[in-house]
């Protein structure tokens, strides 16, 4: 069977796709590392300085993340990306990865389930060495970090 060529707009909507996949798995997979090492540095008590920067304020706790995770954090999605780029098939116009699907999903399913669950392990840990009156986690685009708002009692 003879593979049609894409047409110009056809690249370019392709291109646009791939690029935002790529960017939206970027941030996902960034911010489930960075909560990932925050509860990891709070359960272990190791400095994991080379993946994410603690800083402590009046207010809470931030985790900010290092440019060897982001680094880390763009290879895993350039990777993902690729492979569902190589699943595309031209005639069908749409990009055939069930499994890349799958872990997106799952990358939003944990990423949902540690918006909330971290604050139980971070803020008794590092902050209020003891009981939590309320916790919140606050996701940073600008400075590419998280910080945990915790109220002490």
């Amino acid at each position: 069977m003879v593979e049609r060529t894409l047409l110009p707009w056809e690249r370019v909507g392709r291109m646009a796709l791939l690029l935002f996949v790529f960017g939206a798995l970027s941030f996902l997979i960034l911010y489930i590392l960075i909560m990932t090492f925050s509860v990891l540095w709070a359960v272990t008590g190791q400095d994991l300085s080379a993946f994410v920067h603690m800083e402590r304020d009046a207010t809470g706790i931030e985790f900010r993340a290092t440019p060897l995770l982001v680094v880390i954090a763009l290879a895993l999605s350039g990777a993902l990306t690729y492979a569902a780029a190589r699943t595309y098939d031209g005639r069908s116009r749409r990009l055939r990865a069930g499994w890349f699907v799958l872990v997106l999903a799952v990358a939003v399913i944990v990423a949902l389930f540690g918006y909330i669950a971290p604050c139980g392990i971070v803020c008794p840990s590092l902050t209020c060495h003891g009981p939590v009156v309320s916790c919140s986690t606050e996701f940073l685009l600008k400075s590419l970090s998280v910080k945990y708002v915790c109220l002490c009692r």
